[in-house]
């Protein structure tokens, strides 16, 4: 695991949510790299800002795993939908999609079967 954070960032937001969603994305890149890999997660302030004018704080998370399909990365978000079979439930990261939602941030995911997906969350800066 590398890490990557501006210094000095304070976030606008429930501690325990969202905790939440970078624990949910940091298990579902564990998952996507059953044979290992690097998990690199980074924070820094951006220059665009949310519906009060407030600037965000963005938050990737890139893993070298499996990567997805274009079907499977157009669905991540819908409950109960799994790639994992018995060992997931579908509600992680449409978990990650409401507080994002709630939070009056968003969610992105760029993803290349074989190489990996990158995951970029972003919400408003304190």
């Amino acid at each position: 695991m590398e890490t990557k954070f501006a210094p000095n960032l304070q976030v606008l937001g429930h501690p325990a949510e969202l905790r939440e969603v970078l624990t949910n994305l940091i298990f579902n890149a564990v998952d996507a790299m059953p044979m290992g890999g690097i998990l690199t997660v980074c924070a820094r302030s951006v220059a665009e800002r949310d519906k009060r004018g407030v600037p965000w704080v963005e938050c990737s998370l890139m893993d070298t795993g499996i990567g997805m399909s274009e079907d499977v990365r157009r669905r991540i978000f819908d409950p109960f939908f799994t790639t994992k079979g018995v060992r997931g439930t579908g509600l992680g990261l449409s978990v990650v999609y409401g507080i994002m939602e709630r939070h009056g941030g968003r969610v992105m995911v760029q993803s290349t079967p074989g190489a990996g997906t990158t995951l970029t969350y972003a919400c408003s800066r304190r």
